[in-house]
């Protein structure tokens, strides 16, 4: 199935304000918004989703850790329970982030993805989408592969990062469904090599026809508040036609919330 792309300031203003993650925070029921299935696509591929409730559901990207490391070993992936699922579309969340650890999927730089955890990973996904549901998934990388910033250092090369994505991309290519989360909050590293970095990826996924939305990570963990400036680095990133459609940046903001306030309204943003 095509995507119908999305203006470039559409998508930006769209997932700036869904992908404002929160930690222990629940939906508010009382709040306007599509229900899964029924947004309405009509326009554009990311739908004007106000009034979205959203969820993240970690587990696969366990071991990952921000300085680039995997410790598997003490920290494996759980994945979460299937049964979750379906408790959160009963609530009407209709937008789920699941984060990925790079080395689940790919334990070998430029390798094949390991066909037994793409699968359990793709399953999961699909058991969301099934539903009308919208899925981020998100590489739960911090732009590094096993310690090493990918781009910046002769044995993590951007190459390597491309490769990771057209193989998955492959697999979700027919799924409209399914956005890509280039890398989850990027930090401490070459804003400009990490542009050239993200750029790659993004050229190869559309020279192979794989149009899913793409969510592009700046640096200083995508952080809002750092937001303007490394826009200005990210903002080159574009499709090979020299088009920004499909293509959008994410950012977060992370708040704590107390089960006091679970009915606290997060307003949505859209241009």
């Amino acid at each position: 199935m095509a995507v119908k792309r999305t203006p470039f300031w559409q998508g930006l203003f769209t997932l700036f304000s869904i992908l404002s993650f929160f930690s222990g925070a629940f939906a508010d029921e009382t709040a306007p918004g599509p229900k899964p299935g029924t947004a309405d696509s009509s326009k554009s591929a990311i739908p004007r989703l106000v009034g979205v409730s959203l969820i993240n559901l970690p587990g696969f990207e366990f071991g990952a850790q921000p300085d680039g490391q995997y410790t598997a070993g003490t920290n494996p992936a759980m994945p979460p329970p299937e049964s979750q699922i379906a408790h959160f579309l009963s609530q009407n969340v209709n937008f789920f982030r699941v984060p990925v650890a790079w080395e689940f999927l790919q334990p070998e730089m430029n390798g094949k993805l390991n066909e037994v955890n793409l699968k359990a990973y793709q399953t999961f996904i699909e058991k969301i989408t099934t539903h009308g549901a919208y899925v981020a998934i998100d590489l739960h990388t911090f732009a590094r592969y096993k310690g090493q910033i990918v781009g910046e250092s002769s044995s993590a090369p951007a190459s390597a990062l491309v490769s990771l994505w057209t193989q998955l991309g492959a697999v979700f290519k027919d799924n409209p469904l399914v956005m890509f989360g280039i890398s989850n909050e990027p930090h401490d590293l070459v804003i400009t090599t990490w542009a050239t970095t993200v750029q790659k990826v993004v050229t190869a996924l559309r020279e192979k026809k794989i149009e899913n939305i793409l969510l592009i990570p700046g640096t200083d963990y995508t952080a809002m508040k750092s937001f303007p400036e490394w826009y200005k680095a990210m903002k080159v990133v574009k499709n090979p036609d020299g088009s920004f459609d499909g293509l959008v940046m994410e950012v977060h903001r992370v708040s704590l919330l107390s089960p006091t306030n679970r009915n606290t309204k997060i307003a949505a943003l859209s241009a």
